[in-house]
């Protein structure tokens, strides 16, 4: 990856095979993907031992890398998935078999030179390109952090980045995706994966029954005959966001990709400018340069074209021909104080300024500035700023982009024209929704839906707007049991610690409390939606809070007690959580075990009314295989009168809030 601030050129390229469409890594030129065969298993390990360089505690550091492999195990119809990481003492090495992450200078890291962030090492059988062994190696001398700031890299970004390289891609070609080549300080837009991202992922590892996407496909055309090869090649939509990419086969200028449903404008360019032909692994001699960005269709009037699940798209593209004298080689948003060579993020629901700066823009006018995506340039807001100070400079200009409040996160594409000149920034623009908001009151106990203390290992929901897709999504458990932490774009955190998710949507959040809140008084939550972070709230934590689930309660012969009341002397079953701590420890995000069990502590159950008195019950602990799900197994009261009776649970002293159950 490669950091770029104005006057500040760092180089940072990370190690790849050849790209190909979907600019995957290859074998060698035309030969072989490169694919793993464990991809429904990935197992990497963390070697934790690092200088002062990395910050963050060992926990935070591992939050972030399961962060990281969460992105890739969560695109919907594939079968990627990765264990949980886990820390180890090994080193990188090559020939021992096992994916391993480092921080240390060693023999290894040394061949991490240049500036360089991070280095994936993928080794691969020549044969048939099966990827053996992908050593993910953190570059000792950058500094790296879990909570990034304009000083440092976001740890989280390179990671999610680099394990893409150990699935088998290449560098993207759309400045949004977290495979473009770059980051800078300060950055985690590559924390989230783009639909470039996804949909190479759908292509190498599709699983049966997924989700239906179509197809586009056909050729790059030089304006006086004959192909393009190695050009970039861009579909997008302009309604939903949706920006997908490839690069024209270095033979016959042949392009092939999927892409949701919708309605596509398709475009190209040559490699060039900030993306030269080593980013893609490719030597100037195997592509076309000479020709210019051009839509199918025409610059003047694009074409459209309508993808529906499972059609294939035959459309042949023929940019103009000849050198451009347009480039975009630097952008800021909002007047920030340094302009990089990457994608630049714009809140929905408002506007933005967005500056520019590279070769001729001092001559465009707003006729010249066409934005491809969910975006509009405000009419009468272009203005020219002078020049960006550095070496070189360059023009700079200034424009007002409004950008429709949205749910989800999306891109845009920037295309200018002007004198027989053109260039792209493709998937450029990212767009995130609007900020997460939810008060302390909305972090409730996900049975009661009262607020107040939160224990450890609680499962709880939170309320309020903004927080995830407008289309709700129920997370499922790996062969563990173990839930994710991320889910749909969104995570939440407790002090810097990600939380298992259930369940997420626009208003409601279901999750579990970390397990490691124990001892705490109170703790910092905070929910993250696309890109952007709530403000942190702060939330009581006590070491138990429990809450009963009002229905169902079960009698012992499997009928709910609402439908039939329990007899007297026979056993009920109470649910609820927020038990707090459990022996023996279960950790978070784990299911309880079974057939063993895990105890909560000392419980008693009141009954209420005639005949009623307080009892041990005959378990009181996690329900196996479930998580942060308390059980209660208790033997109704034979003194207990006939009818409609309260019950409390106690734990550790503390009350749970009655319930009602039937006595017959």
């Amino acid at each position: 990856m490669r950091t770029v601030q104005a006057g500040v050129i760092a180089i940072s390229l990370v190690f790849a095979s050849a790209a190909f469409p979907y600019v995957r890594s290859t074998v060698s030129p035309g030969g072989q993907a490169l694919f793993r065969s464990d991809a429904g298993r990935v197992q990497y390990l963390v070697n934790l031992t690092r200088g002062s360089n990395v910050a963050g505690s060992d926990a935070e550091i591992m939050t972030a890398l399961q962060g990281a492999a969460n992105a890739w195990s969560s695109i919907p119809g594939t079968t990627i998935h990765f264990n949980p990481i886990q820390a180890t003492t090994l080193i990188a090495d090559s020939s021992d078999g096992h994916n391993v992450i480092s921080f240390e200078n060693n023999s290894t890291t040394g061949s991490v030179v240049n500036g360089a962030l991070a280095v994936t090492f993928t080794f691969y059988s020549p044969s048939d390109g099966v990827l053996t062994d992908t050593d993910i190696v953190f570059n000792p001398k950058i500094n790296f952090s879990t909570s990034p700031s304009a000083n440092v890299t976001d740890l989280q970004s390179v990671a999610t980045h680099e394990m893409g390289h150990a699935l088998g891609a290449s560098h993207s070609g759309v400045y949004g995706a977290t495979m473009f080549y770059a980051t800078g300080p300060g950055q985690t837009s590559q924390q989230k994966l783009s639909e470039d991202d996804q949909a190479l992922m759908r292509e190498a590892y599709p699983a049966a029954g997924g989700p239906q996407y179509g197809r586009i496909t056909g050729h790059l055309l030089a304006s006086g005959g004959g192909f393009l090869r190695g050009g970039l090649v861009a579909a997008v939509d302009s309604s939903t966001g949706v920006v997908v990419g490839g690069i024209s086969l270095t033979t016959d200028g042949t392009y092939s990709f999927q892409v949701p449903a919708g309605n596509y404008v398709v475009y190209a360019e040559p490699i060039g400018g900030q993306l030269t032909p080593d980013v893609f692994s490719l030597s100037p001699i195997q592509i076309s340069t000479n020709f210019q960005a051009g839509f199918y269709g025409g610059n003047s009037n694009p074409g459209s074209v309508a993808v529906s699940a499972g059609s294939t798209n035959t459309i042949d593209v023929s940019p103009p021909g000849g050198k451009s004298g347009l480039s975009v080689n630097f952008a800021a948003v909002n007047r920030a104080s340094f302009y990089t060579s990457g994608p630049q993020v714009l809140p929905s629901g408002q506007s933005s300024e967005l500056e520019i700066a590279g070769n001729g823009v001092d001559s465009l006018t707003e006729q010249d500035i066409r934005l491809v995506g969910p975006v509009s340039l405000r009419p009468g807001s272009l203005v020219q700023e002078g020049s960006l100070s550095g070496s070189p400079s360059y023009p700079l200009i200034r424009m007002t982009v409004d950008v429709p409040a949205r749910t989800n996160v999306a891109s845009a594409s920037l295309f200018l024209s002007h004198g027989g000149s053109t260039t792209a920034f493709t998937g450029g623009l990212i767009l995130t929704p609007a900020r997460p908001a939810f008060p302390a009151g909305g972090v409730v106990n996900a049975f009661t839906f009262t607020g107040g203390n939160i224990a450890p290992g609680e499962d709880i929901s939170i309320f309020g707007t903004t927080l995830g897709p407008l289309t709700p999504l129920v997370n499922t458990p790996d062969a563990s049991g173990t839930y994710s932490t991320g889910l749909g774009g969104v995570t939440v955190t407790f002090d810097g610690q990600a939380a298992p998710l259930f369940y997420v949507s626009q208003g409601q959040i279901n999750l579990q409390a970390p397990v490691e809140l124990a001892g705490k008084t109170t703790t910092s939550v905070v929910v993250t939606y696309g890109l952007n972070p709530s403000d942190p709230i702060g939330v009581t934590v006590a070491p138990v809070a429990g809450g009963l689930y009002p229905s169902p309660v079960n009698n012992d012969d499997g009928m709910l007690n609402s439908a039939k009341p329990a007899k007297r002397g026979s056993y009920i079953l109470i649910y609820g959580t927020g038990q707090g701590l459990v022996s023996p420890a279960v950790g978070t995000g784990k299911a309880a075990p079974a057939p063993s069990f895990a105890y909560a502590g000392a419980t008693t159950v009141t009954f209420r009314g005639t005949g009623g008195q307080t009892v041990t019950p005959y378990f009181s602990g996690l329900a196996p295989g479930f998580v942060g799900l308390w059980q209660i197994s208790v033997q109704v009261p034979t003194s207990l009168a006939v009818g409609t009776s309260q019950l409390f649970v106690t734990v550790n002293g503390v009350p749970t809030a009655p319930i009602n159950v039937s006595v017959q």
